[in-house]
């Protein structure tokens, strides 16, 4: 019976240490749709998805959706556009001059390019292009969008100390060091 009784409660610390809590690294499969029901974006095009729960480097609705769940659990969770990159904001429309994107080939509508400032790298988004000036979209690329995932827990562990200290995940086969 002794040993009955071991082996359920190394079973159940074995299951303690797989179930998502803050700095767990989560790795998981996602499929992203819009609400139409078209896939945006997936793991299947990226790769698998790995963050540090509580981290803050991902989507809250995300987190909230998997606190608490294992390796293989499967769960879909909606976040409104209030809480995933906000409502689409005209103001955050701006006309710069064509020199100012001089060096850059190929300028064109849609094209998606990153901005250094003070508070780090900004996504604009090209909206227009004439011969004199350039319209770019600060707005996140789905700002005023509602969005809907289906996400597959693909692995948990415990973040290391290394990880926590830079809030992110470490990947060996990366090239990650510090």
């Amino acid at each position: 019976m002794q040993c009955i009784i071991t082996a359920f409660k190394a079973k159940i610390k074995a299951q303690q240490m797989t179930i998502i809590k803050i700095n767990s690294v989560v790795s998981l499969n996602y499929q992203l749709k819009d609400d139409r029901g078209e896939v945006v974006d997936s793991s299947e095009q990226t790769g698998v998805l790995s963050y540090i729960q509580g981290a803050e480097d991902i989507l809250q609705g995300v987190e909230d959706a998997v606190i608490g769940l294992s390796k293989g659990d499967k769960v879909s969770v909606s976040i409104s556009s209030d809480d995933a990159y906000g409502e689409y904001d005209p103001e955050l429309l701006s006309t710069l001059p064509i020199e100012a994107f001089e060096g850059i080939e190929g300028l064109q509508v849609g094209m998606e390019l990153e901005e250094d400032t003070e508070d780090g790298p900004m996504l604009v988004t090209i909206k227009e292009v004439s011969d004199k000036d350039v319209i770019v979209d600060t707005n996140h690329p789905m700002a005023g969008q509602n969005l809907h995932f289906d996400l597959e827990i693909q692995d948990v562990r415990d973040a290391t100390s290394s990880e926590l200290e830079h809030r992110h995940v470490h990947d060996s086969s990366d090239g990650h060091e510090h």
